[in-house]
């Protein structure tokens, strides 16, 4: 991890730097708050400072004050380096936003310490960070199935819509050909077996006058129309077999 010591004084800088690289830390030195703040604003910046309290052109609580007021979802962890350990500078250094504090002289193993608290700090927030980045792009991909799901559900229920007008249609359609049917088939029957109803009509009239006005009723006459009448009789029953044959085949 790189961390940023801010201090000044020759001296204190550089026994900072030797104790954190010995401890496996890649070390940023800067000699006053302008040129600490400048190397925040980079891209990709140190994750865990150590600042100066008192230090040339910009001291360290306005350089705590600036970085504080950047919005940004990862802040830097920063540490407080002071000579005044009185109670009231720490609550100080605290209120402006530093994460922790060191008094100088500082002790080589609490100082590792400190910033190794620091680290662990700021690899939870990275790890948190990146579990809300996976939540919100798990949350982003469940808003596009949902909408996915919807649209694909609205598709269903249109082609569902059309699937039922089509079949109230056909419904419709279909009452119409079966009344068509029932006319054609009525006027079927009436061209068909009207006119030999009619011949049948006729000659039973003629046996029924001959009857009546006939003393003696001539059989040869009468056997002559019955026999036309059973020919009628016989064609009207083929019709009758072909229409019924007819139904059968349209059905």
């Amino acid at each position: 991890m790189r961390v940023l010591i801010s201090e000044d004084d020759d001296m204190p800088r550089k026994l900072l730097a030797r104790v954190l690289k010995e401890s496996g830390y890649e070390v940023v030195e800067t000699v006053n708050g302008t040129e600490a703040c400048g190397i925040l604003q980079q891209p990709d910046p140190p994750k865990l400072m150590i600042l100066d309290w008192m230090m040339p052109e910009m001291d360290g609580p306005e350089v705590l004050r600036r970085v504080r007021a950047q919005q940004t979802d990862r802040p830097p962890y920063i540490i407080m380096l002071t000579a005044k350990d009185e109670k009231d500078h720490i609550i100080a250094a605290l209120a402006a936003g530093a994460n922790d504090y060191l008094t100088k002289p500082f002790d080589s193993g609490e100082l590792v310490v400190r910033v190794e608290v620091g680290e662990r700090l700021v690899e939870m927030q990275l790890r948190q960070h990146e579990q809300r980045a996976h939540a919100q792009c798990a949350r982003v991909d469940a808003d596009l199935r949902m909408t996915e799901l919807q649209e694909a559900l609205a598709a269903k229920g249109e082609e569902l819509r059309r699937a039922l007008a089509e079949q109230y249609d056909l419904a419709a359609r279909l009452l119409v050909v079966r009344e068509e049917e029932r006319e054609a088939i009525a006027r079927e029957l009436r061209e068909s077996f009207g006119q030999y109803l009619a011949e049948l009509q006729v000659d039973l009239m003629w046996v029924d006058r001959h009857l009546q006005t006939s003393m003696v009723p001539d059989r040869t006459m009468l056997d002559g129309k019955f026999t036309g009448m059973l020919r009628l009789i016989e064609r009207l029953t083929d019709q009758i077999h072909k229409i019924r044959s007819s139904l059968y085949k349209g059905v």
